[in-house]
């Protein structure tokens, strides 16, 4: 895996995330303009980020919830959006006509460090 992160100091920079995956580089990059700000709560940047619960599948066909922990995110508008890969090997062929398409909604986020609490199984 690799990343590269530029210009976000400034009013415009990119971002990038890559893979390598049979032999051949992967990712997402994006394109970015004027200065973080955090999102109005009910903007889709808001409820893409301000998740604080999981779920995770268990090998024995169960479920365990558990709680996320962070501050709000600050992001960044995009401009431009790609990704790169394979999409029909990589996620499915279910998911290879909306992943083809064009993108609807991207930005960048800023992150912090996350706490994740210890998972409780679901009855």
């Amino acid at each position: 895996m690799r990343h590269a992160i530029s210009g976000l100091e400034s009013a415009s920079g990119t971002a990038s995330y890559q893979w390598r995956r049979a032999g051949a580089w992967e990712g997402v990059r994006v394109s970015v303009s004027g200065s973080p700000f955090i999102p109005d709560e009910l903007s889709r940047e808001s409820f893409i980020t301000e998740h604080y619960w999981g779920y995770a599948r268990q090998p024995n066909g169960g479920t365990v919830e558990y709680q996320v922990e962070h501050p709000r995110w600050r992001v960044w508008r995009a401009t431009g959006a790609l990704l790169e890969c394979d999409a029909a090997s990589l996620y499915g062929a279910a998911f290879s006509e909306a992943l083809s398409g064009e993108v609807s909604t991207a930005f960048l986020a800023d992150g912090s460090a996350v706490t994740v609490r210890r998972g409780q199984r679901l009855p």
